[in-house]
């Protein structure tokens, strides 16, 4: 069975003048990309296999999180990885308390109200400040907050379901 990548940053731009590279981290928190390893690189025009990159250090410089590669000693050799994605392994990910979820388990979720409506396949998931948003869709788009024991009555990550109490028709 393949491992499961998820994406979880992008490579910016070098930093000084030893080979470090800015990373840009779409956990939460910022800092849990340092802790996933080991990282996949996917080149921005996807041309080619992502590649296995070692990183031999890793720092905050203010609210920036930067990173120095093996064989990357260099601006000009660091400048070669910008705008690369950064994946890793799903099974690298912390465990999480109980009704916590990671949005990569969330989404493909086939999704049903409570009484037995299919309302389709949630597509993605966004942050709104307030609550996370489900975005579903099949027929129909449907936009459906994210608030537990509320408009999520049921999560089944095994039969990759999820009941939620929402009118079909809105």
């Amino acid at each position: 069975m393949t491992k499961k990548k998820i994406l979880v940053g992008a490579i910016g731009k070098p930093y000084g003048v030893k080979g470090w590279v800015k990373i840009n981290s779409y956990t939460e928190p910022v800092s849990n990309i340092i802790d996933y390893r080991p990282w996949y690189l996917e080149a921005p025009n996807k041309s080619s296999p992502p590649i296995f990159i070692e990183i031999i250090d890793s720092r905050f410089h203010g609210q920036q999180i930067l990173a120095l590669f093996a064989n990357c000693t260099t601006p000009e050799a660091a400048c070669l990885y910008t705008n690369y994605k950064i994946y890793v392994d799903r099974e690298k990910f912390f465990p999480l308390a109980d009704q916590e979820y990671y949005w990569t388990d969330l989404e493909g979720l086939k999704v049903y109200t409570c009484e037995k409506i299919y309302l389709g396949i949630i597509s993605a998931i966004f942050a709104t400040g307030a609550n996370d948003v489900l975005v579903i869709i099949d027929k129909k788009k449907h936009l459906i907050p994210f608030l537990l024991d509320q408009t999520i009555k049921s999560i089944d990550l095994e039969n990759k379901t999820m009941i939620v109490n929402w009118d079909a028709e809105f």
